[in-house]
């Protein structure tokens, strides 16, 4: 039990304390948290091995032979000594990974500090009064996916 109380007090300073310097930062005019570069690009087609293969061949994209997905690497431009990646990949037309979005195109972009751009997010959207509860209750959704997606990779 003083466990338990000693975490959740630790875990709302945490949390008070980034939504503090997201306001402190918003306030300002410039947001705490950016994107800083584009994580991947992902686009529907009716037959993705077939275009990806025009792709490599028309464009030179570094398609491999039976792969659907080119990776583009280079090197940050704080710490030239670590790498990135930046994913461009074709889902068949049918796929369920854009979901519940109906579009034909994605683009995942990279941030530093996700746990802080979704306080940052979530500040902006609630303070909004010109938001449906529709799209909240989406953009929510697509928050917990995020969320979700974060614990599996921590696990790894």
């Amino acid at each position: 039990m003083r466990i338990g109380t000693i975490a959740a007090v630790f875990l709302a300073g945490v949390v008070s304390g980034v939504l503090v310097a997201v306001q402190a930062q918003q306030s300002s005019g410039q947001p705490a948290e950016r994107v800083t570069g584009i994580g991947g690009v992902f686009l529907k087609a009716r037959e993705p091995k077939a275009l990806s293969g025009w792709y490599r061949d028309t464009l030179g994209l570094g398609v491999m032979e039976s792969a659907t997905f080119a990776p583009f690497l280079w090197r940050e431009r704080e710490d030239s000594s670590r790498l990135g990646t930046t994913v461009w990949s074709l889902f068949p037309s049918d796929t369920k990974y854009f979901a519940p979005s109906d579009a034909t195109c994605m683009v995942n972009y990279r941030v530093r500090n996700l746990e802080a751009m979704l306080a940052q997010f979530y500040l902006g959207v609630v303070y909004q009064s010109n938001w449906y509860p529709r799209r909240l209750q989406l953009l929510k959704r697509i928050a917990y996916k995020i969320k979700r997606r974060m614990q599996r990779y921590r696990k790894k």
